[in-house]
């Protein structure tokens, strides 16, 4: 039987998790329902819609995505961008919702630390 340490762990642990921003599924939900909500406000429902109210973005990405595939890997890479560049007006859509979602998430970290120290700072001077 090891001999067990002097130290003894009085408390509890704090868990990185309950200290660090951390982005879970659910933060992920919150953000895919926000996207979903901004395509209905478009007017988008289903894939028809989806082509008739972006055809302008969409045929600029085709253009551009199978001009610069095509520059790259030839005949190839001109069909995969212009394929590419069908659903480019979408996930441009979708990465400004989710980098808006996460920079909201992180002003709220940075807000509740900046309130905690702004108290402690206040208690230590008062």
């Amino acid at each position: 039987m090891a001999p067990r340490s002097k130290k003894q762990s009085s408390g509890r642990k704090v868990h990185l998790a309950e200290v660090l921003p951390i982005w879970t599924t659910a933060h992920s939900s919150t953000v895919n329902l926000a996207f979903h909500a901004l395509l209905l406000k478009l007017g988008i429902t289903d894939v028809s819609s989806y082509f008739r109210k972006l055809r302008i973005p969409i045929v600029i990405c085709i253009v551009v995505g199978a001009l610069v595939a095509a520059s790259f890997y030839g005949l190839k890479g001109f069909f995969l961008g212009g394929l590419l560049g069908m659903i480019a007006p979408a996930a441009l859509l979708w990465l400004g919702v989710m980098l808006v979602g996460a920079t909201i998430f992180i002003a709220i970290y940075a807000a509740a630390w900046a309130a905690i120290v702004a108290f402690i700072w206040w208690f230590i001077g008062a």
